[in-house]
Formats: structure tokens, sequence, C-alpha cells
């Protein structure tokens, strides 16, 4: 079960045979990453995880080019809080996420 705001944009298969959804940033504001630093960013949705699952966050290969990676964390059904996806800027220059960009 993923839970979202109503008005929130949930998340769509970015292919019929995918496994994974794309996750969007859903503020109304832009963020500036700047060089060699980490921000937190909550993505809104809280998942049901069974027992038997665990879900993990993966860099968007657009993303990566840039050289903004997504620190990989393991959820397993323990967790119940919103998901919060952790970028890291590894580039020399800052980068903006726009409202709605695709993080993960």
């Amino acid at each position: 079960m993923i839970q979202c705001n109503e008005e929130d944009i949930m998340s769509e298969y970015t292919q019929n045979t995918d496994a994974e959804f794309d996750l969007r940033y859903l503020e109304k504001t832009v963020i500036k990453l700047e060089l060699y630093l980490h921000i937190s960013i909550d993505l809104k949705i809280a998942l049901e995880i069974l027992a038997t699952t665990i879900v993990q966050l993966a860099s968007r290969s657009n993303l990566t080019k840039k050289e903004i990676t997504i620190r990989k964390e393991i959820i397993n059904a323990e967790y119940v809080e919103n998901i919060i996806a952790m970028l890291q800027n590894n580039s020399e220059k800052s980068y903006i996420i726009e409202p709605n960009e695709k993080i993960t």
C-alpha cells in the first residue's frame, strides 16, 4: 500500500515491466544542493512492506551523470515513517533540484 497526500503527484511505473517507481521532489520551492554536500528530502510517501520484503532507493541515471547520488538505504517492514531520500552532490558545482523533478 502506498500513502500520499491527495494534492501530491503519485509516482508511476516508467515502463509496464518495471519493478520500481520514479519518485519526485514534491515541494513547491527549488533546492540548491551545494558542492560536496548532502540533503535529506522527504518523499511524502510511506510504504507498508511485507515482513519478507525489502525496499531500496536507487540513484537515477540522469542525476548520476551530474554526480548527484542517492545514499543507498534498505527499508524493511519495521520502518513505518515517510521515506527520506539522502541526496549527495559529488560534483564540483552546485545543483538545483526543481519542484516535481524525478530524484529516485
